[in-house]
């Protein structure tokens, strides 16, 4: 029986577009798309950046020491939590997972500069019961091992567990270690997700 609900936050609960960011950062100026390929993509951003390895100061001068467009680079970097925006069908259905008795949960990778925002900008983060976000751990999704902090941390058993992640290496990784899980997406309706676990949880008691 399913008693946790576990979210990504990357176009799950929030959208982003990077390159939409950028261009409306610079007013679509001749440049944008060199300083998006400048500032995404990269071994700093976000990978070095999610992790924790570096924290955004850092990441900024790397980056524009690197770029033909330094100064339009550490505008939209520093910007970055703009570009966010939640996504109201995910939230009104975690909202609906909740008041249903699960647990909710996030398992996400992000740098600290935005998940300290986000916690104290959007109300709907004290829905959940817990968060393993990769830049306070060291570790990443798809890697296992995030996962497994997960489980350790509260006390929760695989499959007990539903996740939810837009990426499908993340899903497979999840799935692999007995979570049930969805590839979310556009299309996916969280609220008869949810209400196919509870009748399968029904079945089985």
């Amino acid at each position: 029986m399913i008693k946790n609900v576990v979210f990504d936050i990357g176009r799950v609960l929030l959208d982003y577009d990077g390159y939409v960011h950028v261009k409306k950062k610079l007013s679509g100026s001749s440049g944008w798309r060199e300083v998006a390929k400048d500032l995404f993509g990269n071994e700093i951003w976000p990978e070095a950046l999610d992790r924790g390895d570096i924290d955004l100061d850092e990441a900024v001068e790397i980056l524009a020491s690197r770029s033909l467009f330094p100064e339009q680079l550490r505008r939209c970097a520093y910007s970055i939590n703009e570009m966010y925006r939640p996504i109201e069908s995910s939230i009104s259905a975690a909202i609906y997972a909740k008041n249903l008795g699960y647990r909710l949960y996030i398992i996400s990778n992000f740098m600290k500069y935005s998940i300290e925002f986000f916690v104290e900008q959007y109300s709907f983060f004290s829905l959940f019961d817990g968060m393993i976000v990769s830049c306070y751990e060291g570790l990443l999704k798809p890697g296992g091992e995030i996962f497994e902090l997960f489980l350790e941390r509260y006390n929760c058993l695989a499959e007990e567990s539903f996740f939810i992640d837009d990426k499908f290496e993340n899903v497979l990784t999840a799935k692999d270690r007995g979570f049930k899980v969805i590839h979310f997406t556009e299309k996916t309706d969280l609220f008869k997700e949810f209400d196919k676990i509870r009748r399968e949880g029904s079945n089985e008691d």
